[in-house]
């Protein structure tokens, strides 16, 4: 029986790839901030086994690593909302560029045989000029959380160079029912089913023309496990090659609702009013992110190719499946 360990398991990502890794017979062990917060795999609980401490902390990542002799470990702990990372970079720096680097260290000294996925940014690609991007595409970060990331890439570079067998997947927003609150397809979804129950009037969103590659989060993890189970690390682009706008994510939950949205204006004066005359979504310059990037689209021609990977979730299905989550919730 093989065994993992997991950093950040009661996280979206996390959750699913416990349960993709307990499908496929693993032992599964993971890493625990918060013993209060584990609704994501309270399903699953009792057939893992959890450690309690913090991403930040080197000693006990290295104990945890060398003791438990595991054959894959899944570095997807740390600072995940880049806003965040502009109110604390120091944190963010703390909880994304060094824990790769002390499970590194630790797989060197004691434990040779284990196989790391690093989970990559598409933020490291920042404002770069080509798209879409590849993996040998120019790193151009624009935020702490995007340049401790990219520290983490090199870093794991520089040890599969050692021959340590460091694999790292370069993520672009992936999404599903499980997605933190402070995130925007998250406000979304919730935002516009309460619109639709009474309970809620309006939707503020910043740049609604932003065009991002969005995929399901559960197909992602699939991709992640794949790349453990090659004889050569590599890094790899995971996304779903295709791009919306925030505009395209709002019209797709609303029409899953029943909400029919007619667009005026342009830049921050663009409003979207029901079928009923009514404004239910506008733009609030107050939401736009520093150094906003207006496009990002990923290249997965790599990873299907050589690892046969590609996302099957559409984005349609996937913002029909993240908006109903979140009537059901409201429902009771």
């Amino acid at each position: 029986m093989k065994k993992a360990f997991i950093t950040g398991i009661t996280g979206q990502d996390g959750s699913y790839l416990a349960e993709l890794l307990l499908s496929k017979g693993y032992e599964v062990h993971g890493l625990i901030h918060n013993p209060s917060e584990t609704k994501n795999v309270d399903s699953i609980k009792d057939k893992l086994t959890l450690h309690p401490g913090d991403i930040t902390d080197g000693e006990l990542l290295s104990k945890i690593i060398i003791e438990g002799q595991f054959d894959e470990v899944y570095n997807l702990a740390g600072m995940t909302n880049v806003p965040d990372s502009f109110a604390d970079p120091i944190l963010a720096t703390k909880m994304t560029a060094l824990p790769p680097l002390f499970i590194l260290d630790a797989i060197v000294k004691g434990s040779k045989h284990t196989k790391l996925f690093q989970a990559s940014s598409s933020e490291m690609f920042g404002n770069g000029t080509e798209s879409p991007q590849r993996e040998t595409s120019g790193f151009h970060p624009t935020n702490p959380y995007g340049i401790a990331k990219l520290f983490a890439h090199h870093i794991c570079e520089v040890y599969r160079g050692k021959s340590v067998f460091a694999a790292s997947g370069i993520l672009y927003n992936h999404e599903s029912p499980r997605r933190g609150e402070k995130f925007v397809t998250t406000k979304i979804v919730r935002t516009l089913a309460e619109i639709k129950m009474g309970k809620a009037e309006v939707l503020e969103l910043g740049d609604i023309d932003a065009m991002r590659d969005w995929g399901f989060a559960g197909d992602y993890v699939l991709a992640m496990w794949e790349m453990l189970q090659v004889e050569k690390a590599e890094s790899y682009i995971i996304a779903s090659g295709a791009t919306h706008s925030a505009r395209d994510f709002v019209d797709a939950s609303a029409k899953s609702l029943g909400i029919e949205l007619t667009w005026s204006g342009k830049g921050v004066d663009q409003r979207g009013v029901d079928q009923n005359g009514v404004v239910r979504v506008k733009v609030n310059p107050e939401f736009f992110r520093p150094s906003e990037l207006h496009i990002r689209q990923g290249d997965i021609t790599k990873i299907t190719n050589e690892l046969g990977w590609k996302s099957k979730v559409l984005f349609e299905e996937l913002v029909k499946m993240m908006t109903d989550a979140e009537m059901c919730k409201l429902q009771g």
